[in-house]
């Protein structure tokens, strides 16, 4: 069926390195590091929160790695003196620290670039849900970018487009919400990440 929505993804190494832990980071809103990508519409209140619980409780689901979480972070950077100078940026240096306190292979950031809800009711709307977000994995051993997925979607209705049928029955049928359609997102993306099982 044709899919409304965008997912892409890039591994950027041609043997992608084993994963066991991976430690996850605050979404930025709005802006993504020295890259360039730019907001694309308005962002919600604490949705850049709201996107690294999102994540941190799917990869908890899916139970291919360890996950360490940013109150976790937090603490620990607080005790060894680490500073975390901003949600925009992520440092080569940054990385490879965390990685050597945790133990762990893979540092995940994520960018919040749009995030606008609904407005209505589940089976009718004046305006429907719409979210854009991206993630990124670096290694820490060097720092480096290993892979990049990324998701887009503002939800139509089933007249707009009935080759959606699937996707709206797998749904219910109904207009989501901004957090719906953001945890939806969040999962496909993450089922692409090489070596996850989607479960």
């Amino acid at each position: 069926y044709t899919k409304n929505y965008v997912v892409e993804e890039k591994n950027y190494c041609p043997i992608f390195p084993k994963i066991t832990k991976i430690i996850v980071l605050p979404f930025s809103e709005g802006i993504k590091d020295a890259s360039g990508v730019k907001k694309e519409g308005d962002i919600e209140s604490f949705a850049g929160e709201k996107m690294a619980n999102f994540t941190e409780n799917r990869l908890k689901e899916i139970g291919c790695f360890q996950v360490v979480t940013w109150e976790e972070v937090k603490s620990k950077m607080e005790q060894n003196g680490i500073n975390y100078d901003g949600y925009d940026s992520v440092k080569a240096e940054l990385i490879k620290s965390l990685g050597d306190l945790f133990k762990a292979e893979a540092v995940l950031k994520g960018h919040v670039l749009k995030y606008v809800d609904k407005i209505g009711g589940k089976y009718g709307i004046s305006r429907p849900a719409s979210v854009s977000l991206l993630i990124n994995l670096y290694d820490t051993k060097d720092g480096s970018l290993i892979w990049h997925g990324s998701y887009k979607e503002t939800q139509i209705s089933l007249s707009e487009n009935l080759l959606n049928i699937d996707l709206f029955l797998k749904r219910g049928f109904k207009w989501l919400t901004a957090d719906e359609l953001a945890k939806f997102g969040i999962s496909e993306i993450i089922s692409k990440i090489p070596g996850v099982s989607n479960k």
